[in-house]
């Protein structure tokens, strides 16, 4: 039979202020008004899904695979499935998905959150989500040389921002 091991009292009940527990021992630290990293909306965060990997699509060539390792989240009471989000937003770049991976993470703890409340998942896998762009016809010798001289360019630019 399985044991579960009793709770230390490291838990708070809602409205209750938070015992400090967890938040001495991160090493994170919260956002605030005054930080760089600012919250965004889900909405800013399709945004800059969708300009980063149209970006990936310019560059990559016809055939090539583009992996992407994404995790649903829980957030303001809500489970959103952000695996279906990138699905959507790299299809409609043009990237077909050829599959997925659920990846499980061992190191990640069950945990139960809300008993006796409400109830909210423990969210202990990933997706691993393999897309292509796929080759429509045989590339002509004007083809190929386009994608060289975007892929140069394209570089020269990333290299110019970082100095």
């Amino acid at each position: 039979m399985d044991i579960v091991e009793k709770s230390k009292g490291t838990y708070k009940k809602v409205g209750e202020e938070s015992k400090g527990v967890y938040s001495e021992k991160s090493k994170l630290s919260r956002f605030s008004n005054d930080s760089k990293l600012v919250e965004g909306t889900k909405k800013d965060w399709e945004l800059l899904i969708s300009d980063v990997f149209s970006e990936c699509f310019e560059i990559l060539k016809p055939g090539s695979y583009c992996a992407v390792f994404i995790g649903n989240m829980y957030n303001n009471g809500q489970y959103h499935l952000l695996n279906a989000d990138v699905a959507r937003i790299l299809s409609q770049i043009g990237f077909i998905l050829k599959g997925e991976i659920v990846w499980y993470d061992v190191n990640k703890k069950l945990h139960l959150y809300g008993i006796n409340y409400s109830w909210i998942p423990s969210i202990v896998h990933q997706f691993i989500m393999i897309f292509r762009k796929e080759r429509i016809n045989d590339l002509n010798k004007d083809e190929k040389e386009n994608i060289q001289i975007k892929n140069l360019q394209w570089l020269k630019e990333k290299k110019a921002i970082k100095d």
